[in-house]
């Protein structure tokens, strides 16, 4: 089983308390284009981490039977409090996870579906994607 921790509990801080994961962008809210992606793909899970305007979230992000909401309480804190949250959901039974961020509408099945199989067919425990010789995003873990 593979696991997707999907990080959306920050603020926003850029767009002066906009939550940019509910603002649409090609016609739908931008967390939804992940969401899309990760539900076609071959993630068994998905945590979203919520935090900042969670209910918002909540009422917008797509609803599947992949999907299970975490609150992160401690948001305030950054990122890594998020990713401990999901983490915390991680099942001992899975062979690895993926992290991935909400504002990432360019992130394809393809792509995650490449990470999965690297899980299930390599033997290092580390993923990342390259493009154009630069690490990118989402990240997959053993």
């Amino acid at each position: 089983m593979i696991s997707a921790i999907l990080l959306a509990a920050g603020k926003s801080k850029r767009l002066k308390g906009e939550n940019k994961l509910i603002k649409n962008f090609k016609g739908k809210p931008l967390i939804n284009h992940i969401l899309s992606s990760l539900i076609k793909s071959k993630v068994n899970t998905i945590f979203i981490v919520v935090g900042y305007q969670n209910q918002k979230i909540k009422k917008i992000a797509y609803k599947n039977k992949k999907i299970t909401f975490v609150t992160n309480l401690n948001y305030k804190k950054g990122i890594s409090s998020s990713i401990n949250s999901g983490l915390k959901r991680i099942s001992k039974k899975n062979i690895g996870f993926l992290i991935t961020h909400g504002d990432m509408p360019l992130i394809s099945k393809t792509i995650l579906n490449t990470l999965c199989s690297a899980l299930k067919n390599k033997d290092k425990e580390i993923f990342v994607p390259v493009y154009k010789k630069k690490v990118g995003n989402p990240l997959a873990f053993k």
